[in-house]
């Protein structure tokens, strides 16, 4: 894996997304786990593990 450091940091903003500050200091008061905060995480997750680093060459296609 080239870009591991995009991925890697997809993962962690994706998670932190999810749980968030509020949820792992025990308040009470932070917004629930649903489907939709799910779905969000796993798209900054997702958007992570498919984005590439910006020191990592080469391309998907030849030039034409």
């Amino acid at each position: 894996m080239k870009s591991w450091k995009t991925s890697l940091l997809g993962v962690v903003g994706g998670l932190l997304m999810l749980f968030g500050p509020a949820r792992l200091q025990g308040d009470k008061t932070a917004p629930p786990i649903n489907l939709i905060n799910v779905g969000q995480a796993a798209a900054v997750a997702l958007l992570g593990v498919f984005a590439k680093d910006h020191d990592v060459t080469g391309g998907t296609r030849p030039n034409a």
